[in-house]
């Protein structure tokens, strides 16, 4: 508690250059003013108001309260001094002289504190929508990483299996499945620790441009993905859930087929009921349902 009121004292009283010719700007542009409407009303009546709109505006574009409360001393001084008779000399015993102060001070400490307020709110909701942002792309990547995992998963699992009856072509093809499988995860990771230091580096700026898909020169198709169901582990499953062998390997295949149009599952929200929706939907038009299973002898 100590220490966190301590590192709020010390950044509310911090010293900024770019603060200080700001603040002094500021002041040296309102008495300029100050003195070119000195014409229109030599009583210098409104020059109370410029200075507070002075103290008013250094108190916003400035942090902390140092700057503020500091302005609000020159300001009182200021017009004391140039803007009060007798001219260019103090007279401290003018009417009125320590509710100016009162007043500029208060103005100042309301000001900030109501903007340092706004800008820890500001800072509070860039960093919760980073955070999502973050969410929202561990989600979108979640799939297309488990993608070529389960393609090496599968390849590996047929090469232990089947390593007696497996042909040297099949074994060289699942090899290099896994090794391309292997790659684009390498490069997937990658890409990744770009985007992570592109975070980090509040300076970087994306020039994001649409791009078509690859498309197959052969078909004129743009391939989704790759898709690898095990028999062994579909047999499992089936065994496991009640159901025959057809009717896992036509969900598994339905199912990676939405995984590959972007569909996913991976909280309890309107896009996996969306997925079961579409499951079922499409099982039922292939004709492969449950109530088709329990009439089946």
């Amino acid at each position: 508690m100590k220490r966190s009121l301590f590192s709020r004292l010390k950044k509310a009283l911090r010293f900024s250059l770019r603060d200080t010719l700001v603040s002094l700007g500021i002041l040296l542009a309102f008495a300029a003013l100050s003195f070119a409407l000195q014409g229109f009303d030599p009583q210098n009546n409104f020059v109370s108001m410029l200075f507070l709109l002075a103290v008013f505006l250094i108190a916003t574009v400035t942090d902390g309260y140092v700057y503020g409360i500091a302005s609000s001393f020159l300001s009182v001084l200021l017009v004391n001094y140039v803007f009060t008779y007798p001219y260019f000399r103090f007279n401290f015993t003018l009417a009125g002289y320590p509710i100016a102060i009162v007043t500029m001070l208060a103005v100042s400490i309301t000001t900030s504190a109501l903007t340092s307020k706004a800008k820890r709110n500001a800072a509070a909701r860039l960093e919760a929508d980073r955070e999502k942002t973050r969410g929202n792309l561990l989600r979108a990547v979640s799939h297309d990483l488990r993608t070529p995992l389960t393609g090496i998963l599968g390849a590996s699992s047929a090469l232990l299996e089947h390593d007696e009856t497996i042909s040297r072509a099949e074994r060289r093809t699942l090899l290099q499945d896994i090794h391309r499988d292997a790659g684009w995860l390498i490069r997937m990771v990658e890409n990744l620790l770009t985007i992570t230091r592109m975070d980090n580096d509040g300076g970087t700026k994306v020039n994001k441009t649409p791009e078509a898909g690859e498309e197959d020169p052969e078909s004129g198709l743009v391939p989704l993905g790759d898709m690898c169901i095990s028999l062994e582990r579909a047999a499992a499953q089936a065994g496991e859930f009640g159901h025959s062998v057809e009717r896992e390997l036509s969900y598994l295949t339905v199912h990676s087929v939405l995984h590959l149009l972007g569909y996913d599952h991976m909280d309890e929200g309107p896009m996996k009921r969306q997925m079961r929706v579409h499951e079922e939907f499409i099982l039922d038009k292939l004709g492969i349902t449950r109530e088709m299973e329990e009439e089946t002898p």
